[in-house]
């Protein structure tokens, strides 16, 4: 929602923000040419959304120190990458009254650190160590699953296209037994061609293995 609290969208920024407004990537209302309700609609304009946030707290802070790298905290946001490395572009040149007011924030050298691969070496290091890692030269088949929405869910859990509403996803309860998703196969019933085309570019491997289920 719209505020100056912590995980509000700020309307003194947003032009910061540089959202996407195509395709109903956002929707919003304005009231006398102000906003007075924004819900951003894609992966991207979240993407957007929270760095900004941070490096503009991290600007009004007082800290002395530029931020020299991001450590992306899951192994799916390096398929945002190219989004957050424009916002990091777009605020090194962002002026205000004429001062590049971000440039002291961000090092110069700045990088964002993405743990899938020391994921995959500890994934490989754990299942050596323990005997389960295979060293046959037999090729083998690859089984790939995703979670979906479980039947019987009411319209206050799911959207019209079938995923769960943002309020309920994030507002479960955590060691319930109450059953709201449920594993399948892989199949483009539930992945849409946009996804599959960005994850035939940046895990081409991966997708090469699970491709002829779609």
């Amino acid at each position: 929602m719209l505020g100056k609290e912590e995980g509000n969208i700020n309307p003194s920024i947003i032009d910061r923000y540089h959202f996407d407004f195509s395709d109903n990537h956002i929707l919003y209302t304005k009231e006398r040419g102000e906003y007075t309700r924004i819900q951003l609609n894609s992966a991207a304009n979240y993407a957007r959304f929270h760095l900004v946030s941070l490096l503009e707290k991290h600007r009004t802070s007082g800290c002395k120190f530029p931020l020299n790298n991001i450590i992306l905290g899951c192994t799916h946001y390096p398929f945002l990458l190219d989004t957050l490395n424009k916002v990091v572009a777009e605020l090194r040149n962002y002026k205000k009254d004429g001062i590049f007011i971000y440039r002291n924030s961000i090092s110069k050298d700045f990088k964002f650190i993405d743990p899938a691969k020391n994921t995959a070496i500890e994934c490989y290091t754990m299942l050596r160590e323990s005997g389960e890692l295979s060293f046959s030269p037999t090729e083998g088949n690859v089984s790939a699953f995703l979670s979906v929405p479980a039947f019987g869910l009411g319209p206050d859990c799911i959207g019209e296209d079938g995923s769960f509403l943002y309020g309920f996803k994030f507002g479960r309860e955590a060691g319930t037994e109450d059953i709201t998703f449920k594993q399948v196969p892989f199949s483009s019933r539930y992945i849409d061609e946009q996804t599959q085309q960005r994850m035939n570019l940046l895990v081409p491997t991966s997708f090469s293995f699970i491709k002829e289920r779609l």
